[in-house]
């Protein structure tokens, strides 16, 4: 795996490369830090433009020169509206589109605000004075697609911290096989039947609706800036060399794909340290543990009564195992 990242980049010779890490998320900016250090462990000369948004985050990379632009004070204070607020995800119905719009509302005008303080900055101008031979740049936030333009490197390797989701087939040129193959929202990961079908694709319609507004907002930006002859995400995206993804095909599901599509799954995976004495002492109680966690965003305490209580029914059931559950609230 690691030595295929290599090769793609021509590792005999040192390139100069700039890999763009929005920092908004942890896992993220884990996955593009973790592609700019492996970089520099192989002699390339590699920097990091991370455009902040959440200042509380790792910036991902320990070893790459780094290039910060500030938070914007709009999309900083939104961003922690929405990590610190009450916004209960498991209170959406798969029927309804309403988390997909808020989700299309609220990183549609993150992006969009710290883009504009991004081409605020003065640094995408230094940048472009580097020549880069290679950019990196992740899928999820449309700003640092756009960037490429302006920024001409040699050539351009887009990433995506997660599976390609929704409008990324389209862009990529890569078969989306919804008779199948699950998308990403879908109720269902067994799509055979007529009506699993037409669930899968109400689900791929409520994934584009979800990334819709990030690109228009941005699209917006560029335009009135330099002009309504700036090309498109899809036009960008068009001329990319490769896209990284972070799946493991080997449990995933079988797609048609192309060779310009590599999975690297698992690069960050680190090598494991000793366990301080409190964790050694919870994970010898029993013979296997099991972690649940739903992540940042959905907090565990927002879980309906019924929810909550079907949990402990699962967690008593296995005596012999210890649960460790992220939970937001010690006083529960």
């Amino acid at each position: 795996l690691l030595p295929l990242l290599l090769v793609l980049v021509g590792s005999s010779t040192a390139h100069k490369i700039l890999v763009y890490n929005l920092k908004f998320a942890h896992s993220h900016s884990n996955f593009l830090g973790n592609i700019a250090d492996l970089l520099v462990e192989e002699g390339h000369d590699v920097t990091s433009f991370i455009p902040v948004i959440a200042s509380e985050l790792k910036d991902g990379t320990t070893k790459s020169k780094v290039v910060k632009v500030q938070p914007n004070p709009e999309a900083a204070a939104y961003h922690e509206n929405m990590l610190t607020g009450e916004v209960n995800f498991f209170s959406f119905s798969e029927l309804s589109p309403l988390m997909p719009l808020f989700f299309r509302q609220s990183v549609a005008f993150m992006f969009a605000k710290q883009c504009e303080t991004t081409l605020d900055s003065g640094e995408v101008e230094r940048l472009k004075k580097e020549n880069f031979d290679v950019y990196i740049v992740e899928s999820f936030d449309v700003c640092g697609m756009m960037l490429a333009h302006i920024l001409k490197p040699k050539s351009i390797i887009k990433t995506s911290t997660t599976i390609l989701l929704g409008d990324h087939f389209d862009e990529f040129g890569v078969p989306l096989s919804l008779s199948f193959n699950p998308s990403a929202l879908t109720r269902s990961l067994d799509v055979h039947s007529f009506t699993s079908r037409a669930w899968n694709i109400y689900s791929e319609l409520l994934t584009r609706i979800m990334f819709s507004g990030a690109k228009s907002h941005v699209d917006s930006v560029f335009r009135k800036r330099f002009g309504e002859n700036y090309p498109t995400i899809k036009e960008i995206s068009s001329n990319v060399a490769f896209v990284f993804t972070n799946t493991e095909p080997l449990i995933d599901f079988a797609t048609p794909t192309l060779s310009r599509v590599i999975d690297i799954g698992g690069l960050g995976a680190k090598e494991p340290k000793e366990l301080d004495e409190y964790w050694t002492s919870i994970m010898n109680k029993r013979s296997n543990v099991v972690l649940i966690s739903f992540g940042s965003m959905a907090k565990s305490y927002l879980l309906a009564p019924e929810a909550k209580e079907a949990l402990l029914k699962v967690v008593s059931s296995f005596p012999s195992v210890t649960f460790i559950w992220k939970y937001e609230k010690k006083d529960e």
